[in-house]
């Protein structure tokens, strides 16, 4: 072969790769500061967003014959819904003072939902919620009556000074 056939040759094999590099090589894209990928364990510090559903589960289910009853902040624990059976009328039931759920919402701004439901199959017996020490309830409606079979659910968040709001809605 001669030298200028050898240099042909050559020039032809660095352009096919160089093209073939081109089209296979993966393509810079602009950098979004989006992270994607999957992450472990319980603490997530980063917005996500879950486009389909989330399901939560948990109950917690109490019944009493007096007047007044309390709940405490252990019945709360790793639930989605709080079923009270208030098994006479007029009852009051009070949220547990703040200092006993520092792991409900351990830190300020933690916020988390529960359903508070009226389970007594008793015609016209309903119950009235009232707050605990260190709850402030923030309610949307003019009573906090929940009706027999009705739910409204309870936002609880986690303010500076130890204090948690609880958004009240009468719902279904």
């Amino acid at each position: 072969m001669k030298a200028h056939q050898f240099i042909l040759v050559l020039l032809a094999s660095a352009l096919i790769a160089g093209g073939v590099a081109f089209f296979v090589a993966p393509k810079a894209t602009e950098d979004t500061g989006v992270s994607v990928g999957s992450g472990s364990g319980q603490e997530h510090y980063n917005h996500e967003s879950f486009l389909a559903a989330i399901t939560r589960g948990g109950r917690f289910a109490t019944s009493t014959d007096d007047t007044t009853a309390t709940a405490l902040g252990s019945d709360f624990k790793d639930i989605a819904r709080y079923d009270f059976t208030p098994n006479v009328g007029s009852i009051t039931l009070t949220l547990p003072a703040t200092s006993t759920m520092s792991d409900f919402v351990p830190r300020v701004g933690d916020t988390r939902d529960v359903f508070l439901c009226n389970a007594t199959t008793t015609a016209a017996t309903p119950f009235t919620l009232a707050a605990g020490t260190g709850m402030n309830l923030v309610q949307s409606t003019s009573t906090l009556a929940i009706n027999t079979t009705y739910c409204a659910t309870l936002t609880f968040s986690r303010k500076a000074n130890s204090d948690i709001d609880v958004f009240y809605n009468l719902g279904y």
